[in-house]
Formats: structure tokens, sequence, C-alpha cells
């Protein structure tokens, strides 16, 4: 394989790796995922991980390797995951690291927010290491590339998607988060931290607040932020949980589309779905 001699710079999500030979059995115990269906037919899972009321700390991309099992989250989250994670990890053969060797890209530029492609760092290139956990040649990842970054983000949240920054961890559960809907969360596979609160939710309860696309109308001043508020006339109608350029995702409330939405710094916003 050739390498890749164009810096790789998309960052925004890190790489961390879990190895050791319950990294099966641990994660299933964390996350919304079935770990059991991540394998080499399958090797690529959206998954969340919550706190014990059911909280998404962490929302990821589950990459089955041999030998590990690596997890794309925000970098904001990175060493707080790592830090989660390890409270739970008393006896259990499994270890955790940022996989700095490791960065993320946009694969193919027809994609539907979900294909990655993964480049390993060697001496001052850069070489395709992984993409769907299956080796491909380097020629043809850098001939099918070319989404920029700030599109693959916005790729990823039409998709469904929502990769949390810092500011929307621990806020939501996985039904606002549309993690059902991806096929994020295993109602079957049995425990996991915040499990019994999931569970109930979609077997009991009514889902009142889940995360929609809206869309910037006023691009004067800063980036849309994790956290502002959306409003309807003053009054508090939603949370922005991730954004990428114009495009925002958040959770809201019933609303229609004849409401005239705003950011909590008055800038205008508008339904996409």
């Amino acid at each position: 394989m050739s390498t890749h001699n164009e810096t790789v710079s998309t960052r925004w999500l890190s790489v961390l790796r879990c190895t050791g030979t319950d990294r099966v059995s641990f994660l299933q115990g964390q996350l919304t995922q079935d770990i059991a269906r991540l394998n080499e037919a399958s090797p690529a899972l959206p998954a969340g991980c919550c706190d014990p009321k059911g909280r998404v700390i962490a929302t990821m991309t589950l990459v089955w390797l041999p030998d590990e099992i690596l997890m794309l989250v925000h970098h904001e989250l990175a060493q707080p995951l790592i830090d989660h994670l390890s409270r739970y990890r008393l006896r259990s053969d499994v270890q955790f690291d940022v996989a700095d060797e490791l960065a993320v890209v946009p694969a193919l530029a027809r994609h539907t927010g979900h294909q990655i492609a993964l480049w390993r760092k060697e001496g001052n290139g850069w070489r395709i290491g992984v993409m769907h956990a299956q080796i491909v040649a380097a020629e043809d990842v850098a001939q099918r590339t070319g989404v920029e970054e700030s599109r693959w983000r916005k790729l990823r949240l039409v998709a469904g998607i929502l990769d949390l920054p810092i500011a929307s961890s621990g806020q939501f559960t996985p039904h606002m988060l549309n993690l059902d809907k991806i096929g994020a969360i295993s109602f079957t596979k049995g425990c996991y931290t915040g499990q019994e609160i999931v569970a109930r939710t979609e077997h009991l309860g009514k889902v009142k607040r889940r995360a929609r696309l809206l869309r910037l109308v006023d691009r004067t001043g800063k980036p849309v932020a994790a956290g502002q508020s959306i409003t309807i006339d003053g009054r508090k109608a939603g949370t922005v949980v991730a954004s990428a350029t114009t495009t925002i995702a958040a959770v809201c409330g019933e609303m229609s589309h004849a409401d005239r939405l705003r950011l909590d710094d008055d800038r205008s916003v508008s339904f996409i779905d």
C-alpha cells in the first residue's frame, strides 16, 4: 500500500482503543449496542454510553478489529469517557487509551455519514489502515475522498449521527438523541449501565422531546454552540445538541413549522425536516 502524503487534519473525532480479553463482555455491560453484533461481517455500529440515570455520556461509532474494539467519539469526550469506563473496570482484563496514531477522515464523497476511514501515521506520512475494518488500497481512498470536514459533519447530522460534544454530555436520554432510530440501542441483550431507564422509556414511556434538524437562517455572528437555547416568542423550546456550519441538531418538544424559531442570541432558525 502506498502512503498518503497530504496531512490528515480531521481531529474532531478521537479514536479510543479498547483491548484485553474481557473487552467484549465489559463493553456489553456499558454500552447501549449489542457488542455481540460487532464482528468481521458487521464491523462498524453506532452506540451510546449512559450514566446510571440513563443519560448519554457519549455517542460513538464502534469499529471491530480482531484484537481490539475502536470507539470514535468527539475529541472533547475522549478522556472523560475513558475515566467513566475505567470506574467500572474492577478486575476485568480491559484497557483503554487514545490512539493518537490514528485519524478519522471521510471515506467516500457520496456516503450517508456512516462511512469512515482510519489513517495510520507512519513516519511523516499517513497510510490507510481501516475502512469499515477492511483493508483497502490507499490509492482508491485517496481518489474517492475529498469531503470537507464541515460537510462531513453536516452529512453525519443529516444521517442521524450526533457526535456529542462535552456541553451535551449527560443531558439527554438515548431516545431524545434518536439512538433508537439509528439502531444504536439493543432492547434484547440484557443489562448495561442505564438500561432500566432506557427500557422503561421504550416500553412504557412517551418520548416528549427528540432531536430535530434545524437550519441557521441568520448566518451573522459566531458559530452555533451546543447548549444554546431554541426559543419561540422568547420561551425556551429546545436545546442545541450539535451543529455543523448552518445545520443544527436540537432536542425539542412539539413544534410547528409555522413557529418562529430563534436562538438565544436572537438569530433565526428554521426546520429542515
